[in-house]
Formats: structure tokens, C-alpha cells, sequence
């Protein structure tokens, strides 16, 4: 299928949910965010959206306010300086009276790193040559009633139509990020945690509306949906480790076979993401106790605990239940599962154990490699994601501080060997 049929098939699938859910259909949450997917997929010329496509929004109530951010590449840039932001994606918006309607516009985020990760994330797959572009404009106080917002995404808002190039306020060029193996996956479960996220809220507002309370089982039923939600990927994820681990061994070095290898990483995987995802559930509960706490003496309708629950943030700012949030989450988690399951590969096989694993903080992109030293010894080195976005503060960990993630590139983490580099 050529880009011009993918890109028909896409809007008629769309299309026909539209019409059914018009209807009164229920459409499940598995269906409209693969038909999300083959949207985004589609994209728009000189657009810089992908994954912004089809979700309902409602016609106002957007601060748009301020300066505003659009990611996109620097091929697409040169023209949007000289002619401004084109339609590019689009939204469903409904209307005062409930009508859904197909608005063309532009995606923009008054989060600038939100722009820089869309401008960089390799998996666009820009042109050959191009880097990354973010664009910032500021919407006329006259127009900014026209802003929509993203219902998916916290940190993104919708305008209708044609940004003319004399509300561009500046440019700058971001680096593309570098590839790493697990890519895909986390690009998947990116979207999949922003789903589940949502998914959450809206339990935790119905458990409410229900008891006027919300229980610690309540909180422990909305927490499984994350842990079940992620499940079935994050075991594809350290098959996948496992097996690009064993493709680079020698023949000859390949001591134990794969279904063991296989069971190995699995059971880390299912071990590790369980006590990762109760750190994050155990954050979002604590945040939302609190909130309704305050709700429940000064709120006003479950409207407002609604806006609320939507404006919460975690201690860094970032909203609880947006799509930063489930990046980072996505992010952090791919990493850890991805090395420690490509580590017990190696272990499996002869290498010595690492005294250390990434990742090292929230978002790190670090990776592990094996390699045999001349003296035959399998070692584990740890790979830096060389790129802007690279940590370089000073990070306790448990063989000394380390200046970020930078000073770890090519350094052997395997027990007795973790002060060389290779």
C-alpha cells in the first residue's frame, strides 16, 4: 500500500467510527487507538504532527495565553517561516449543541519540551539530511477563543486553521535523538500508558461519583490497570532484548539455550515493571488523596474535581495524567527492561554480572552491550545515548558518583571491572 492509499484508508476507517459513535455506538478503547494510530501515521506535509489525529476535543476554554510550541523538522521549517503553520493534522471537534465535526489545524504545546521531544524523536523519519525544528508562536488575543483542547494530551492545544508566518515568534534547531533498539516499543507504550492514564482518571471520577469516596481498594483496582495494561508488552520487550543480546554472540559463545534465556528475561521483566509500576501508582494515589481531600471541602460539582484531577502534577510539574507523564513512564521503563533482560542473555551465557544497570533517572536511554576482553574475559560495557539530551549532572550510584550518563559511555559495569573503559 503507497502513502497516498495508506492515507485514504486511514480517513475512510476514521470516517466510519465517526459515523457509529454519531450514532450512539460504543467503540472500544482498543479500536480507537489503533484507528489513532493509522491516523498519525498519515501525518501532513510540512505539518511536524504525528500521533495528533482524530480525538474528540470541545470548541473553548483553552489558555492560550503566552507562547506556544510547535515541533516540527527543518525541511518543513524553511517554508513555515515564509508561509506559516499549514493545517496539518486534525482534531473531531464537538461543537455548543454536541455535534462532532472533522476540524483541520495545528497541534501546539505550551510545554516546550514537549515540542523538543516531537522535533527529535527519530521514528518521524525525516528527510535525509534535515535535523529537528521547534517553531513558537503567540496566538492574537482576538483569536486565542479558537484554541482547542486535546483531550489526549494535557500538554497540547488545537487551533483551527492557518497560522500566518507574523505570528511565528522564533525558531530553533534541535539534534535528532539517537536510535536506540527498543524504539518501537517505546513509542507503543507510550501511547498505550497515555491511554491507561486516561482510562484511570476517569475510574477513579466514576469509584467517586459511586461512594462519594474513593477506598484503598478502589485505589488498587485502578492501579491493576496500568500493571495488566502494560503486561503483554513489556514481555514482547524483553523477548526482543533477549533475542538481539544472543544475535550478536559468537556461535561459539552461545552456552544456554534460548528457552531458558527467553523464560529468564521474562520473569525480570514481570518481576521488575511490578515494583516499578507500584512506584508510579503509589505517586498518583498520594497526589489524588490529597486533592480530593481539599475537593471535598472547598469543590464545587464533579465537574470541578474533573479539572482538577486533570490539572494535578507530580513534584516536577508534570500533569499525573498526561502525555509527559506516560512519555517519561514509557521511557524510564523501556530502558530498565530492555538492559535487564539483555543483561541476564549475557549472564546466561558467560558474561559477569553488571554491578549496575540503567537506568540511572527518570527518562535516562542508556543501553548495555556485551564484549569479550583479550584476555577472553565476557564483560558487560555500558552504552551512553550520545546526544543534546544526554544527562551530565552528578549522580550517586553504588560504584562512586558519576557525572551523568555521558561519563558512563563505553565504561565496563561487570563486578571487578567497573573503573575501565573499553
Amino acid at each position: 500500500m503507497n502513502k497516498d492509499q495508506y492515507s485514504k484508508a486511514a480517513d475512510d476507517l476514521n470516517d466510519i467510527v465517526l459515523s457509529m459513535r454519531d450514532k450512539g455506538y460504543s467503540i472500544p478503547l482498543d479500536i480507537l487507538s489503533s484507528l489513532n494510530y493509522m491516523v498519525s501515521r498519515k501525518g501532513g506535509e510540512g505539518s511536524g504532527n504525528f500521533g495528533h489525529a482524530g480525538r474528540p476535543g470541545e470548541v473553548g476554554g483553552s489558555d492560550g495565553e503566552g507562547e506556544l510550541h510547535h515541533g516540527t523538522n527543518s525541511q518543513a521549517g524553511e517554508s513555515i517561516l515564509k508561509e506559516g503553520l499549514k493545517p496539518g493534522g486534525y482534531l473531531i471537534i464537538k461543537d455548543k449543541v454536541g455535534k462532532m465535526s472533522k476540524v483541520h489545524g495545528v497541534f501546539l504545546s505550551p510545554n516546550k519540551e514537549n515540542a523538543n521531544i516531537y522535533s527529535s524523536d527519530e521514528w518521524r523519519k525525516r528527510p535525509k539530511g534535515t535535523t529537528g525544528m521547534v517553531i513558537t508562536v503567540k496566538i492574537p488575543k482576538e483569536h486565542q477563543s479558537k484554541l482547542v483542547k486535546d483531550p489526549a494530551s494535557s500538554s497540547s492545544l488545537f487551533f483551527p486553521g492557518h497560522i500566518p508566518p507574523e505570528w511565528i515568534q522564533s525558531s530553533y534547531y534541535t539534534k535528532a535523538l539517537s536510535p536506540r533498539p527498543w524504539s518501537l516499543f517505546e513509542t507503543l507504550l507510550t501511547t498505550i500508558i497515555q491511554d491507561i492514564l486516561k482510562a484511570q482518571l476517569d475510574k477513579l471520577i466514576s469509584l467517586f461519583i459511586a461512594d462519594n469516596d474513593i477506598s484503598e481498594n478502589d485505589y488498587q483496582e485502578t492501579s491493576n490497570i496500568l500493571t495488566n495494561g502494560i503486561q503483554s508488552t513489556i514481555i514482547d520487550l524483553a523477548k526482543q532484548a533477549a533475542e538481539d543480546a544472543i544475535s550478536i554472540l559468537p556461535t561459539n559463545a552461545i552456552t544456554t539455550s534460548w528457552s531458558m534465556i527467553n523464560l529468564a528475561a521474562r520473569d525480570y521483566a514481570l518481576i521488575h515493571s511490578a515494583t516499578r509500576i507500584t512506584r508510579v501508582n503509589e505517586t498518583t494515589k498520594e497526589a489524588v488523596r490529597g486533592l480530593i481531600a481539599d475537593w471535598q471541602v472547598n469543590g464545587s460539582g464533579v465537574d470541578d474535581l474533573r479539572n482538577r484531577l486533570e490539572a494535578l502534577t507530580d513534584d516536577t510539574g508534570v500533569p499525573l495524567f498526561g502525555e509527559i507523564r506516560a512519555r517519561r513512564i514509557a521511557t524510564t521503563e523501556v530502558t530498565n527492561i530492555y538492559a535487564g533482560s539483555y543483561s541476564i542473555a549475557l549472564q546466561e551465557n558467560g558474561y559477569i554480572a553488571p554491578a549496575i544497570k540503567p537506568s540511572l533517572h527518570v527518562n535516562c536511554r542508556c543501553s548495555l552491550r556485551g564484549h569479550i576482553m583479550d584476555s577472553g574475559t565476557r564483560v558487560i560495557v555500558w552504552y551512553t545515548a550520545r546526544d543534546e539530551m544526554v544527562c551530565t549532572r552528578p549522580i550517586e550510584t553504588n560504584i562512586g558518583t558519576v557525572n551523568g550518563c555521558r561519563d558512563m559511555h563505553k565504561r565496563i559495569v561487570s563486578e571487578g571491572f567497573t573503573d575501565q573503559y573499553i
